[in-house]
């Protein structure tokens, strides 16, 4: 947040698995997503709070099952109209955060899109905010916050994508009781607990077309 501390739902998250297990966390965001995942295949990190788990991302961390849930969306400016489906992107230049799953999840599934990288879903979403791009591709959650949060207005969420943001806990691969640590905690959360944290911070406001 602006005063330079983790805040929202991993962090939320992560300070009830602190109170479950008895231990602290020593929190290190890292420059950007992909110097992330950098320092967890080189274990500078033991673990992600929340993560997709993606077949690169296996290969150097084992997950937890998903806790969170959030679809996959397209976000134009206002002008737009509701996208039924993921094929109108074809040709069009499309943004999505680098090393995201929704940047795996294109690259694979839709090669016939003008795919640019950008660094967050912030610069994203201001990149279409001032015309740079015809969609933006993230995760609901992430995008209904800052939307709200940045005031900008002439954004919406326009579509989803046939996939979603599966987000659990990711450990070192070589660390497999730590995994099965993660599991159990998660496990101990009441659907309440869930629901509260998913509240606090996630309100959007949906296109949909019948």
């Amino acid at each position: 947040d602006e005063q330079g501390r983790h805040a929202g739902i991993a962090a939320d998250y992560l300070d009830l698995l602190s109170k479950r297990l008895g231990v602290a966390f020593s929190v290190d965001g890292g420059k950007d997503w992909p110097h992330v995942l950098d320092k967890m295949r080189s274990r500078q990190l033991d673990m992600l709070v929340m993560a997709a788990n993606t077949p690169e991302r296996s290969t150097y961390a084992h997950f937890t099952r998903p806790y969170v849930r959030s679809p996959m969306v397209m976000v134009t400016d206002n002008s737009q109209d509701f996208l039924g489906d993921v094929s109108v992107l074809k040709g069009k230049r499309v943004l999505v955060v680098e090393g995201y799953a929704s940047h795996e999840w294109m690259k694979t599934h839709r090669p016939d899109v003008e795919l640019v990288t950008v660094a967050t879903t912030l610069e994203g979403l201001r990149k279409i905010s001032n015309g740079e791009a015809f969609a933006f591709v993230d995760n609901l959650a992430s995008i209904g916050y800052l939307i709200k949060k940045e005031g900008l207005s002439n954004l919406k969420i326009s579509g989803q994508l046939p996939t979603s943001f599966d987000l659990g806990v990711g450990v070192r691969s070589d660390w497999p009781l730590m995994r099965s640590i993660m599991q159990k905690a998660l496990d101990s959360i009441s659907p309440q607990e869930h629901a509260a944290i998913y509240d606090k911070w996630v309100s959007i406001d949906f296109e949909t077309k019948v």
